[in-house]
């Protein structure tokens, strides 16, 4: 393999680097940037021309390390020595040159990750690994060399945790050519927990197979090594890169590149004899074929080749799906589906056309997002004014994403939200409303649910703790028995919800178990 060294030229070095601030020309923020994109540019130069690039250490300097400081996130999560980020670059110039003089006589040494556990929608948790911030720090330089040296060489249909990219481009590649293709038989992978199982040797063989620096190699071996604290007891990882760590996404995307989307490109695709197109986001894959059989043989064949490399297949979640488009010689169903990055993909018979790919909001992403929602405005004791602009911006980003031609959103999502909120106690979740629904309990008909439109904000409730969702959808609901007051001030009323125009519903969410008192 050709093996290449950066230039004296290519990198930039001081004679005595005691403090960031003390450097002249590294004093501007500005001129370390542009020093940054110029390595930038000759690495990935290098990158293309080359096998391997080496001689990367000497490049984790002043300047790269006030670039990667700037980067960090400013309310990011702490470590387990709980230093944020705002609080770490006060003193950015000592933190520098410690990590400088650490890395070169190596004594570097990182921190355990704090254990953070997240619910997954299975039941299951999905546990984070949170490094300190100077560890981010370290990780982020790194991550600015490898990111410059990777894409460039990167699969073209590899869409997560890139620059530039995103998964709504994945989505579009993989619509586009399936709607082009006339559909096709596709097959749906899950990687069961992905990045907890990722192989370290396997993983550092791919990873030197393009990096031939070997301190660069025993930095990324040390924070994999790294272990977690959960309940003050640091516990080894002997498996997997911690979600949450910086440098984690590039190293999952370097190791599925090669073993799969250079491989199905370069080895397997060839082979066939109808077309096939594979599209990757970080773990979530879908892959296309033209061709029955081969379809079906690619899923032992894929499955073989992922497990060879330590990965697991969840074979109760990975499914194939005849979705070419409906008609003769085909077996698809009008409910066909297959389900990709948040979006349930289906073909709906056009006039102009006959049929058409269009795309959906999953099932899944829908009570995703009503649970998130419900129990984001539980949290207690937040201000009236950040929450109503804070659930304005969740809504709008949740719209922003899944906007897409012939999507409803109005299907499940009403145009705005009005919250009101104070008390602090938890509301009832919208999504676990039984159907035909019984809403919380009301004083009075001034309060009962309102339909089509959202609450005036001239409406005040009832409690100090009610929030005002559009995010159910009830179909074919007519009535609604909204409970019976009783105690302190409220007056029983069971009320009919009439003038039901729409069946996009706002629901009054007072805490459970506790009555609305009226003003």
């Amino acid at each position: 393999m050709a093996q290449t060294h950066l230039t004296e030229s290519s990198h930039m070095t001081l004679d005595h680097p005691q403090d960031l601030l003390a450097a002249p020309d590294l004093t501007d923020l500005a001129v370390c940037r542009q020093v940054v994109r110029d390595r930038q540019a000759v690495l990935a130069k290098l990158s293309i021309k080359h096998d391997r690039v080496s001689n990367l250490a000497c490049l984790l300097d002043p300047a790269l390390l006030h670039v990667a400081g700037m980067k960090l996130k400013a309310r990011a999560a702490a470590g387990i020595d709980r230093v944020k980020p705002l609080t770490y670059r006060q003193h950015l110039g000592r933190n520098i040159n410690k990590l400088i003089e650490e890395v070169k006589h190596k004594t570097y040494q990182p921190s355990p990750a704090r254990r953070v556990s997240i619910p997954k929608d299975d039941g299951s948790n999905r546990h984070l690994g949170l490094p300190t911030t100077r560890d981010k720090h370290l990780q982020r330089a790194v991550l600015i060399l490898l990111e410059a040296i990777y894409e460039p060489v990167f699969h073209d249909h590899s869409y997560g945790f890139r620059p530039r990219r995103s998964a709504k481009m994945a989505m579009q590649v993989f619509k586009t050519w399936m709607a082009a293709n006339g559909g096709a038989w596709v097959l749906e992978i899950d990687l069961s927990k992905f990045f907890d199982t990722i192989d370290h040797h396997q993983l550092l063989d791919v990873l030197q197979a393009k990096i031939g620096d070997r301190i660069i190699l025993k930095l990324i071996k040390l924070w994999l090594k790294a272990g977690v604290m959960v309940d003050g007891v640091v516990e080894p990882t002997e498996r997997g890169t911690p979600q949450g760590g910086v440098i984690s996404p590039l190293a999952a995307n370097a190791f599925l590149d090669s073993v799969l989307d250079q491989w199905l490109t370069k080895v397997y695709f060839p082979g066939l004899h109808g077309q096939a197109i594979h599209v990757r986001y970080a773990d979530d894959f879908v892959i296309a074929f033209q061709d029955e059989d081969e379809c079906r043989k690619a899923l032992i064949d894929i499955t073989a080749r992922l497990e060879d490399y330590g990965l697991t297949v969840n074979q109760k979640k990975s499914k194939l799906t005849d979705m070419r488009i409906p008609g003769p010689g085909s077996s698809t169903l009008t409910g066909a589906v297959v389900d990709f990055l948040g979006f349930t993909y289906y073909w709906k018979p056009c006039p102009e056309t006959g049929w058409e790919l269009r795309v959906r909001t999953s099932d899944k992403s829908i009570k995703r997002f009503k649970d998130r929602i419900s129990t984001w405005i539980a949290t207690p004791d937040m201000d009236q004014e950040y929450l109503e602009s804070m659930l304005e911006k969740k809504v709008k980003g949740h719209r922003k994403y899944f906007e897409a031609d012939g999507n409803d959103l109005g299907a499940y999502l009403d145009p705005g939200i009005v919250l009101r909120s104070g008390s602090g106690l938890p509301p009832v979740s919208p999504s676990s409303l039984p159907l035909p629904g019984i809403v919380p309990r009301c004083p009075t008909a001034d309060h009962a649910m309102r339909t089509h439109e959202v609450v005036p904000s001239s409406v005040q409730p009832a409690s100090r703790h009610m929030a005002v969702l559009a995010v159910q959808a009830v179909p074919n609901v007519a009535s609604f028995d909204f409970g019976t007051g009783g105690g302190g001030n409220s007056a029983g009323c069971s009320q009919e919800a009439t003038h039901l125009k729409s069946n996009r519903l706002l629901f009054l969410t007072p805490a459970p178990g506790h009555l609305l008192n009226s003003t």
